[in-house]
C-alpha cells in the first residue's frame, strides 16, 4: 500500500463508508492500482449486513499474485493466476451485498453485480488447447453464483497457426456451490486445416478418436465450438 485516503462516519448502530481510496503497487517499477470503496454495514435482526460498491480504476495481470492475497478466494485465484497470464483490467465496478452474524462468522453474498473490462489478454480456457492472445473481453457479475465473460476478440493460437476469434463467451455458474460449471462458446474464422487442427486437439475429445482423414484440406471457413466442462482442480 503506498497510499490511502479513509472519509466514514459510525454510530452504534451503523458504520457509513464515504469514501475510500488505496493505492497499490506490486513492484517499486509498476504503474499503482487504485481501489476504492463506499456504502455502509449496519445492524438488522441482531446481523451485520452491508451494502458496499467497490471500483478498480486498473490492473497488470502480471501484478495480481503480489496483490491478490492467498487465501482470498483460492479457488477463483489459482484458475486466474494460471490462465490468465497478460494483459490489463480497467474500469472494474462491483455492487455487493453481505450479511453475517455480528461475530463475523456465517458471511454470506446476498448480491452481487458487476463488470470489469479486459485487453490484450492471454487466457488459456481449456488447457493443453493453446491460448487466446490479444484478447478484449467483458467479465460480467451477473449475481452471487454466476459469471459471464464475453470474449469479443481475439486469435486463437494452434500448433503451426492459428484463427481469428469471431466472438464468444464463458458463463461460469454454481460459484456458491461446491461443484462448478463453465459453459464455453467460442467463434472463429480462419482457413479449414487451421480449423481441423483445433477440433483434432486431443482435450476437446471431438476428432482425437474418430479421425475424419482429409488430404489436403483448403479454403476458409466459420466454426463454433461449444464446450461444457466441470471445473475440477485436475
Amino acid at each position: 500500500i503506498i497510499g490511502a485516503d479513509l472519509v466514514a462516519s459510525a454510530s452504534p448502530d451503523e458504520i457509513r463508508l464515504d469514501t475510500a481510496q488505496v493505492q497499490l503497487r506490486s513492484q517499486p517499477e509498476a504503474s499503482p492500482s487504485m481501489l476504492t470503496a463506499s456504502g455502509t454495514v449496519w445492524r438488522e435482526q441482531g446481523r451485520l449486513v452491508a451494502d458496499l460498491s467497490l471500483g478498480l480504476d486498473r490492473l497488470a495481470f502480471a501484478d495480481l499474485p503480489a496483490l491478490w492475497p492467498e487465501g482470498v478466494a483460492e479457488g477463483a485465484r489459482s484458475w486466474v493466476l494460471e490462465n490468465v497470464t497478460g494483459g490489463e483490467a480497467s474500469d472494474g465496478r462491483l455492487a455487493i451485498g453481505l450479511a453475517a452474524n455480528e461475530d463475523f462468522s456465517g458471511l454470506t453474498v446476498t448480491r452481487a453485480t458487476g463488470t470489469l473490462q479486459g485487453s490484450d489478454l492471454t487466457v488459456s480456457w481449456l488447457r493443453p488447447v493453446p491460448p487466446i492472445v490479444h484478447v478484449g473481453a467483458v467479465l460480467r457479475v451477473v449475481d452471487p453464483g454466476t459469471w459471464m465473460i464475453e470474449l469479443l476478440s481475439g486469435r486463437q493460437l494452434l500448433k503451426g497457426g492459428s484463427l481469428t476469434m469471431t466472438g464468444g463467451s464463458m458463463r461460469i455458474v454454481g460459484l456458491m456451490k461446491r461443484d462448478q460449471t463453465a459453459e464455453i462458446q467460442l467463434g472463429v474464422a480462419g482457413t479449414l486445416p487451421n480449423a481441423i487442427a483445433l477440433l483434432r486437439e486431443p482435450r476437446l475429445h471431438l476428432l482425437d478418436s474418430h479421425p475424419i482423414s482429409l488430404n489436403d484440406p483448403a479454403g476458409e471457413v466459420k466454426a463454433a465450438v461449444t464446450v461444457s466442462v466441470p471445473l475440477e482442480a485436475k
